[in-house]
């Protein structure tokens, strides 16, 4: 077809215009788009139990989920996180390290004298909570802490009831009724007593908790 005979063809309307398609462009942005089904993998992961290594890892990890690991050696149970480029080790065992004992100290009647007295502990405590009673009576008297640390601290008694706080450290009313000066080593507890009543026993609750 000439010149002449496409401008005479136009002028009749005989020229249909067609609209470049744009089916190329969509499915170039559709390619770009994320999908739920690009997000299956890390769903699954997500909906199973991870299982556990009988060995620390070593390998480097490619997704989230692998930079969390539970690892059972059959002794130990651990929990291993990979950041800054290496795995860190944060002991699961620790969270069940906490020890606790009950002892019963006897401060019998008539003692006038500065006794010394021991008890063996089975682990190192931490803190040593007291509770002084008279002998055949549940009510308490007088409560006491003490620290186990470099320098062991021994609470002056806090009172119970309207019964006033004394001098004496750890348990005791005063210098006539006591129990104090605790100190541990090699699993040994030694502490000192005194109970000048002529008439009643005293009893000391040791509430001993540590590691």
């Amino acid at each position: 077809m000439t010149q002449s005979e496409l401008e005479q063809a136009a002028q009749a309307g005989q020229i249909e215009t067609v609209q470049p398609s744009v089916t190329q462009n969509t499915q170039s942005q559709d390619i770009n788009q994320s999908t739920l089904l690009d997000f299956l993998p890390v769903l699954f992961g997500l909906r199973a139990p991870q299982k556990h290594l009988t060995a620390a890892p070593t390998f480097t990890p490619k997704t989230f989920l692998e930079q969390i690991q539970f690892v059972d050696t059959g002794s130990e149970k651990d929990l291993y996180l990979y950041f800054n480029n290496a795995w860190q080790k944060s002991t699961l065992n620790a969270l069940y390290s906490v020890q606790r004992d009950h002892k019963s100290i006897s401060l019998p009647k008539n003692t006038i004298t500065d006794q010394t007295g021991t008890t063996s502990i089975d682990f190192t405590p931490a803190l040593i909570i007291g509770i002084l009673h008279n002998q055949g009576s549940t009510t308490p008297i007088y409560f006491g802490f003490w620290l186990n640390s470099s320098t062991p601290y021994e609470s002056s008694p806090i009172p119970c009831g309207n019964r006033p706080d004394s001098v004496t450290s750890f348990v005791g009313p005063d210098s006539s009724e006591y129990l104090n000066t605790l100190s541990f080593s090699g699993g040994t507890l030694t502490y000192h007593y005194k109970n000048n009543s002529v008439t009643t026993d005293a009893v000391v609750e040791l509430l001993i908790g540590g590691s």
